[in-house]
């Protein structure tokens, strides 16, 4: 690497730095926070302290960082909740920070697209308000574009695919993800080796995880057997189409919890302290029979919302310990024009998102990246959650890990329009001292 990339490294770390510092003020000022999960989470995970496994509805990944991060706070005598805050904040503000510039300096070699792509991902505040409180979504996107950055850089998923089983533990929508760049290798390189690459590493933590957890007397798959009915009946439910069922006792209790203004876990849990266990998923199945197409169409609609919805400052995920009535109040307006800016149009989404497949607007390692990594995960992503999840309630949150792309979508473009009103030109291949994958068979953005 010669003076330039060292230079470029420089400013990414101090880009990260500037983040972290700026984001570590925020958690001084608010405390660390609790969300609607957190107390699952803390439950599962004292039990792996006490080196015991539960059956429990959420996945482990979590709560073995938090066993870490609770070793970590009786090293210092501090409290977990700091220690996580202060944790998350420093690999989601800063490390990922870091990793977003040098991803957008790699795709179109040019140091200001990485660092507008760094700029725009810190000031997500959407995103990197969960640096402070105890739930998943810092650690996902934190592992998210580590597995990309290694995925890109190596070339192969020799070191990306351990990743991608650690997001898996993390979330369990994320299970899908290997078997789709499995798929997708099979149709480009058409090699079994490289269709198993992806797939190897997930299949073997999980058996591992499963292992210990039936050795202990706990069910693996309870996350999955209390997800899928409930995330179908939230469905069923916010879309209405339980009044597709015919008049009876469980529909007149539907109707009754819509009219209270209940959830979707309120109305599933009055639904079975009168129906019993399991009545959920029946009634769910039957709607569905009953209307197909209605509950194809509201799962489709959930894409855009995916995209649109934030969750900033929400009282039930974000319960701050000392929370600062006037930044909050400052952030509120800050995060109202920014997302107006660039969350305000799904279909822009997707015309950047085609570009980026297309001609990675214009740079020719964007280009490979884009179509091979960056593009079929945020679709999977996209479809994954619009399938999986409980219907509108916190789909947005539970689609963030997309919010780095997005930044690396507006900057790269920017990059590409800019590059073209001062030079007349579209974007060049890069210079010889810089990445490319050209002559690779798969994208790599090694130095």
């Amino acid at each position: 690497m010669g003076h330039k990339g060292l230079l470029h490294r420089l400013v990414g770390l101090l880009l990260g730095a500037a983040s972290a510092g700026a984001w570590l003020t925020f958690v001084a000022a608010n405390g660390f926070a609790r969300g609607n999960d957190t107390r699952g989470y803390l439950r599962l995970a004292d039990a792996l302290w006490s080196l015991r496994v539960l059956t429990s509805a959420r996945t482990p990944g979590y709560p073995i960082f938090l066993v870490a991060c609770r070793a970590l706070a009786a090293a210092l005598g501090t409290d977990l909740g700091w220690v996580v805050a202060v944790l998350q904040t420093i690999l989601l503000a800063g490390v990922t920070t870091v990793l977003v510039h040098d991803l957008g300096w790699r795709l179109t070699t040019r140091p200001g697209i990485g660092a507008l792509a760094a700029a725009l991902f810190a000031l997500d505040v959407d995103l990197q308000q969960y640096g402070a409180t105890m739930l998943t979504e810092a650690l996902m996107v934190t592992l998210t574009v580590a597995m990309v950055s290694l995925r890109l850089r190596d070339g192969t998923w020799r070191r990306a695919a351990w990743l991608l089983a650690a997001l898996a533990l993390v979330r369990p929508n994320f299970v899908v993800f290997p078997l789709a760049f499995a798929g997708l290798d099979a149709l480009r390189l058409r090699r079994l080796r490289a269709v198993l690459a992806p797939l190897w590493p997930t299949a073997v933590v999980l058996a591992v995880w499963s292992a210990v957890a039936l050795a202990s007397g706990a069910d693996p798959a309870r996350p999955l057997r209390w997800f899928v009915p409930m995330h179908t009946f939230g469905t069923v439910y916010e879309a209405g189409l339980w009044m597709r069922l015919p008049d009876g006792p469980e529909r007149r209790l539907l109707a009754d919890q819509k009219a209270r203004g209940h959830n979707a876990y309120q109305a599933a849990e009055a639904l079975e302290a009168f129906a019993g266990p399991g009545s959920k998923a029946t009634v769910a199945q039957a709607a569905i029979r009953a209307d197909p197409l209605g509950y194809a169409a509201a799962r489709a609609a959930l894409l855009p919302l995916e995209f649109r919805r934030g969750s900033w400052a929400e009282a039930e995920l974000f319960q701050y310990v000392h929370p600062d009535a006037a930044l909050l109040h400052v952030l509120s307006r800050f995060h109202s024009r920014y997302r107006g800016l660039f969350y305000g149009s799904f279909p822009l989404f997707l015309v950047l998102l085609g570009m980026f497949a297309a001609n990675g607007f214009g740079w020719p390692v964007a280009r490979a990246a884009g179509r091979e990594v960056i593009v079929p995960f945020v679709a999977v992503l996209f479809v994954s959650v619009g399938l999986s999840s409980l219907g509108t309630y916190g789909v947005g949150r539970l689609a963030i890990a997309f919010h780095p792309f997005d930044a690396l979508c507006w900057a790269c473009a920017s990059g590409a329009l800019a590059h073209r009103l001062v030079t007349g030109r579209g974007a060049e291949a890069p210079p010889s001292h810089a990445p490319s994958s050209h002559t690779r068979p798969t994208t790599s953005l090694k130095d």
